[in-house]
Order: C-alpha cells, then sequence, then structure tokens
C-alpha cells in the first residue's frame, strides 16, 4: 500500500530542507556569490533543476500508476501536477537564460 502522506511529506522535506540560521545566511552569500559569476553557471543550475524534477515526475508518474484507492490517486495526481508546472517553469527559464 502506497502512504501518500509519507511521499507527501517527503518531497515537502525535499523542497524545504531545514538549515541554521547561519547556513542560510551562508546560503545567501553563495547565491549572491554565484549570480555574480554568469549566465553560464545559472544556466547550469537550471539544468540540474530541470534534470531533478524529470525524475520526480516520472517516479511520480509511475507511482500515480500503481495507486490503488482514489484518494492515493488525487493526491498523487495533484503532486505530479504540481512537479509539472515547475517543470514548466524552470524550462521557461532554461529558454531565457539561453538567450541572454
Amino acid at each position: 500500500m502506497l502512504d501518500v502522506q509519507l511521499i507527501i511529506t517527503q518531497a515537502e522535506a525535499h523542497e524545504r530542507p531545514q538549515h541554521t540560521r547561519a547556513e542560510r545566511k551562508g546560503d545567501r552569500e553563495t547565491m549572491s556569490s554565484n549570480n555574480d559569476q554568469g549566465p553560464e553557471l545559472k544556466l547550469e543550475h537550471i539544468m540540474g533543476a530541470l534534470d531533478v524534477l524529470f525524475t520526480l515526475r516520472e517516479e511520480l508518474a509511475q507511482w500515480l500508476e500503481e495507486a490503488n484507492d482514489e484518494s492515493s490517486k488525487e493526491a498523487l495526481g495533484n503532486v505530479l501536477r504540481h512537479v509539472e508546472e515547475m517543470e514548466s517553469e524552470y524550462q521557461r527559464r532554461r529558454e531565457a537564460a539561453e538567450k541572454v
């Protein structure tokens, strides 16, 4: 049996990692310095995000096919649509970054 709540919790944990205040400050400084490194690095980050979203979308689609009850199917369908929307947004960002 597929535990939908566990899947959603794990997806949320990956989406919002827990960091200390100092780590978050360091992350912001790193992000700021990454912006200074040019469009190639930005494109590389976008491509990495697209790779992760593609893999996640494929796994969620498989889980959706294997789901047995309607509530699981509905929850997985909602999560899958959210991932598809994120993937579309990152594809848009990739296209914009490639034009620079």
